[in-house]
């Protein structure tokens, strides 16, 4: 498990960013801030590009219906 801290934020936007390697072809990811989180597993699809679905969840009982969202990560050249 890898934690990726948030380069800005306040204390109240601070996210916990976590995120697994799952064999050479997937990767888990979340984040969230504590009461709420997004979570799901994204599946390789190109040499430097994973993407799938994401899930959110809520710790609390006034969260209404659980959204899903595409999400797609690709690798790219820092300078």
């Amino acid at each position: 498990m890898f934690k990726i801290t948030s380069t800005e934020g306040t204390a109240q936007t601070q996210f916990a960013w976590l995120w697994r390697p799952m064999g050479d072809r997937k990767l888990e990811i979340s984040w969230g801030t504590g009461l709420s989180s997004y979570h799901g597993k994204l599946k390789k699809v190109a040499p430097d590009q994973f993407e799938g679905t994401l899930k959110y969840s809520c710790d609390t009982w006034f969260c209404g219906s659980a959204p899903k969202g595409k999400f797609r990560i690709q690798k790219i050249a820092c300078e």
